[in-house]
């Protein structure tokens, strides 16, 4: 048992050890809480790249839909403007029916058979034929210069919003801010206030958005500019009127738009025979009149037959929709037979004795787009888009089933152009169709964007920074900063047993920076459970169909490794490797 003086020589003792154990307790405290800040925000910043880059992919997403929409409403305005052009010829050979050719032929309907269905009809007719030919003369040219505006306009919208998703992109990533800064940092100039004009400041920067302390790292900018780059080449304006294999247009494609617009047709503007013939006409195709088989010896029309033929083209490289319409009337007639010794005569139908088109037969053309002559030759074949239509199938086989009519009509010509411009027109479309193989070129995705961001160490809460900050304190360096220029703060070296700062742990971040690494696309995938094929095919990305979306993909080890080289470059570290090397004394 102690007592006494000695005793008292003993108290405290215990006071040095808690002391240590005190301080290692603190310093532990005081690492986790650090390492836990740095690591929620670095939760943080991977979410703001993410949806960032998630928010750019899926404007670039939208520009495709939008173009897709857009090309469908071009095609159903083209094909309102063929079937504009078919009707009017329509009715133009309609009226000319009336006006030119039946008169002529009246003269076989006097039967009593004939003489009932055709006459009353006839000049009944004659006044409604009269009046839809006014009436599409009048109204079809403003038709037509209406549908062509909308046309325009489509295009010229699909070229805005593509370039307009350019700018949405920057806005979205934050690059003007990145810009203005660099910007200052060389040249003292601040253009925020011009960019903030087209950008709306910080509205639609998503990075501010979530982190306002976070922003685009000058790696990501590089990445904007490249994506940007590859980007604008992954589409293209088109041109369908350019020659057949012009490498502006769609190259060994470039009948695509065309074949999609003329397919989209329906009957009536390709073949207009029968069943679209005789409609509006009251009477039958064929009308036999029996009435004629016994009278008088005279020669009678036994059999009279209306024959039509039309359809609308796509000539003059796509430039022009053309149109036309013909009618001939054919009858079989009866050589009266007399029957001795004292009659009757018998009208015995002849055959095959067949009456040609009586005078000029009846016709009508029109066209909307450059102004062209109808002809037999340079129609567009949808089912070959590499030739053209042989001369027997154009305008709904005119040439072969009704030749005499068809090149009388070709003589007269189309008159004047319903709208100067009405033919196809430019549309924008991914930019390499060309197909060797069933796997290559099938733009399932547009070029991914890949986006770095970055962040202040000082803005993140920790031992090292703010009032928490322990030792060195009120040094120079206690507000960090992201900067090529900046080095990395780590803890400092004990030099002295109570030197300042020796308790100060630091954050470690490449260039007093936190940084974050993301990547998205745009992609084409055509939901098989909504809009099933019928053909039960894969689709190919195109700019027909709006199945654009856009997700997330993981950063490959090559990205990963550019992004952990270039944080650990700095002027710095650059400078510091150049003094006193082997480089620069042989360059000295």
């Amino acid at each position: 048992m102690i007592s006494g003086p000695a005793r008292n020589a003993q108290r405290g003792q215990a006071l040095v050890f808690v002391t240590i154990v005190i301080l290692a307790v603190l310093l532990a405290l005081v690492t986790m809480f650090s390492m836990g800040q740095l690591t929620t925000e670095k939760m943080r910043l991977q979410n703001t790249a993410d949806a960032a880059a998630y928010s750019a992919a899926v404007a670039q997403a939208r520009d495709y839909n939008f173009s897709a929409y857009t090309n469908r409403a071009m095609i159903a305005n083209q094909v309102a403007m063929a079937q504009l052009v078919g009707l009017t010829a329509w009715v133009r050979n309609y009226d000319d029916t009336f006006r030119t050719l039946t008169p002529q032929v009246s003269w076989m309907a006097r039967g009593a058979v004939a003489n009932i269905l055709w006459t009353p009809f006839v000049s009944a007719l004659k006044g409604i034929s009269s009046g839809l030919k006014s009436g599409f003369n009048s109204v079809a040219p403003g038709v037509a210069k209406a549908l062509q505006l909308i046309i325009d306009a489509l295009g010229i919208g699909q070229s805005v919003y593509h370039y307009g998703t350019a700018v949405t992109v920057a806005q979205t990533l934050g690059v003007d801010n990145k810009f203005n800064t660099i910007l200052g940092n060389l040249t003292g100039f601040d253009l925020s206030g011009l960019t903030g004009l087209i950008t709306f400041g910080n509205t639609y920067d998503v990075v501010k958005l979530n982190d306002p302390n976070a922003s685009i790292s000058l790696l990501g900018l590089i990445g904007f500019a490249y994506n940007t780059y590859k980007w604008f080449g992954f589409t293209e304006a088109k041109d369908p009127t350019l020659a057949k294999g012009s490498a502006k247009g769609d190259g060994t494609n470039s009948e695509r738009f065309a074949k999609v617009t003329t397919s989209s047709m329906d009957g009536f503007y390709d073949i207009r025979t029968r069943p679209y013939v005789p409609f509006p006409w009251p009477l039958p195709s064929v009308l036999v009149d029996p009435t004629f088989l016994v009278g008088g010896p005279m020669v009678y029309g036994f059999t009279m037959l209306l024959f039509h033929n039309g359809g609308t083209e796509l000539r003059n490289n796509n430039k022009t929709w053309s149109a036309m319409d013909v009618t001939s009337f054919f009858g079989l007639v009866t050589i009266p037979i007399f029957i001795p010794p004292f009659g009757p005569f018998i009208n015995l139908p002849i055959l095959p004795w067949v009456i040609p088109p009586f005078g000029a037969g009846a016709g009508g053309a029109a066209q909307a787009g450059t102004s062209n002559a109808i002809s037999s030759s340079g129609n567009f074949n949808r089912d070959n888009p590499a030739g053209n239509k042989s001369a027997a199938d154009v305008y709904g086989n005119s040439y072969s089933a009704n030749a005499i009519a068809a090149a009388m009509q070709q003589g007269k010509g189309a008159g004047t152009s319903l709208a100067t411009s009405g033919g196809l027109r430019k549309y924008r479309e991914v930019a390499d169709t060309v197909q060797v193989t069933d796997t290559d070129h099938q733009n399932t995705s547009s070029p991914p964007i890949i986006l770095e961001i970055e962040k202040p160490s000082s803005s993140i809460t920790t031992s090292a920074t703010g009032n928490l900050r322990i030792g060195r304190g009120g040094s120079s360096d206690a507000t960090s900063f992201c900067s090529l220029t900046s080095t990395m703060r780590n803890a400092p070296p004990v030099t002295t047993t109570f030197g300042q700062g020796n308790l100060d742990v630091g954050d470690g971040t490449a260039s007093n920076c936190m940084r974050a690494m993301s990547k998205a696309e745009a992609y084409f995938s055509r939901p098989t459970d909504l809009f099933a094929r019928g053909d039960g095919k894969t689709e190919y990305g195109s700019l027909y169909n709006p199945y654009w979306q856009a997700r997330l993909l993981p950063n490959t080890t090559l990205e990963q490794a550019v992004s952990l080289l270039f944080q650990g470059l700095n002027f710095s570290s650059v400078a510091s490797a150049w003094e006193g090397s082997t480089f620069q004394s042989w360059v000295n």
